[in-house]
């Protein structure tokens, strides 16, 4: 079970297991950034998120944190 990193919804792997493949949401993968002071391991690791539709549609509707490219 995968939960959104912004309401905590609950969401199935439709992949049952393999790899991170969240039911109605998107998932994200990092190796890091050079800016962060949370998260740049410079070892390979990768931090793992998902966030569910509803989430994505709230912050596209009001353009909070999204840039198109």
């Amino acid at each position: 079970m995968l939960k959104c990193i912004s309401c905590k919804t609950k969401m199935t792997n439709f992949m049952k297991g393999k790899g991170h493949h969240p039911s109605g949401g998107l998932s994200f993968h990092t190796q890091g950034h050079y800016g962060s002071s949370v998260f740049d391991p410079m070892d390979g690791s990768t931090l793992v998120v998902a966030i569910c539709d509803p989430c994505v549609k709230t912050y596209m509707d009001n353009q909070e944190h999204v840039e198109y490219s």
